[in-house]
């Protein structure tokens, strides 16, 4: 008997609106005549029938900036006090944008980190593996939230 449970499946485009819908992840928006920008990832999709093209660091960063400022206004608190950032990356080949997505971390947060370590690990999916990036900044102790606070608005 087959289930109508809701799946994880990964069209053309991105994720089926059934999965987005249900992680309140927001729908993949149409840039320039043949790439997508998957807004929850900040990578570039390809249009089918078209070749891929890597996105760009300009790109890289508006996506990424833009996440770290929607997290602060969220958590109702200033940039230079997150503790804990995740950004997720898909698929595989777009790794090298990670080195990219570091250093923009580190502008963004500006000289108010003393310590930072990052790390990746794969999720096997249904065709792509889902990169996780996770940045850890240690910032210091003034006035800043905890850094559970900020996960809960993330």
């Amino acid at each position: 008997m087959l289930s109508l449970a809701p799946r994880a499946v990964f069209h053309p485009r991105g994720v089926d609106p059934q999965t987005a819908a249900r992680f309140g992840w927001p729908p993949v928006t149409r840039m320039g005549r043949s790439v997508y920008i998957d807004r929850l990832n900040g990578l570039t999709i390809p249009k089918p029938g078209r070749p891929h093209v890597p996105p760009t660091l300009k790109q890289q960063a508006a996506v990424i900036t833009e996440k770290l400022e929607d997290i602060c206004k969220r958590a109702g608190i200033q940039p230079e006090c997150l503790k804990d950032i995740i950004i997720r990356v898909r698929p595989k080949e777009d790794i090298s944008a990670l080195s990219g997505a570091y250093r923009i971390l580190f502008d963004f947060l500006g000289n108010k980190v003393d310590e930072a370590d990052w790390r990746l690990e794969r999720f096997p999916g249904p065709k792509n593996e889902l990169i996780q990036f996770e940045a850890t900044a240690k910032v210091p102790e003034a006035a800043c939230e905890p850094a559970a606070e900020i996960r809960k608005a993330a």
